[in-house]
């Protein structure tokens, strides 16, 4: 199983943690609104995962206390589905953004 950590944070509050992590979800939601009403797939699927996976490790937290991780590779790391969904959709919005600079510079 996972451990909690805050170490980024660690100086900080636990409400200073939560009160960024609105900030970042408030952002996304917002991004994703902006994609739907632009009808942009690419980005509406990248910052769905990313926004399904925050809020789904948010809620182990609230829930439990710590974020569960139940996915280990002996020579990697452990971590759970909400994580492989962030990091996908990280990917996207990189590939998608790579792809544009390509484009835009020939």
């Amino acid at each position: 199983m996972g451990k909690s950590c805050y170490c980024f944070f660690y100086p900080y509050p636990r409400d200073f943690f939560y009160f960024l992590l609105g900030i970042i979800l408030c952002i996304l939601i917002f991004s994703l609104a902006k994609s739907y009403i632009q009808k942009e797939v690419t980005n509406i699927l990248s910052f769905s995962l990313i926004l399904v996976g925050a809020l789904s490790n948010l809620l182990d937290r609230l829930q439990y206390g710590v974020v569960i991780d139940y996915i280990s590779i002996p020579v990697f790391t452990a971590f759970n589905l909400a994580d492989v969904m962030i990091l996908v959709g990280v990917i996207i919005l990189i590939g998608k953004v790579l792809v544009k600079q390509k484009t835009l510079g020939k």
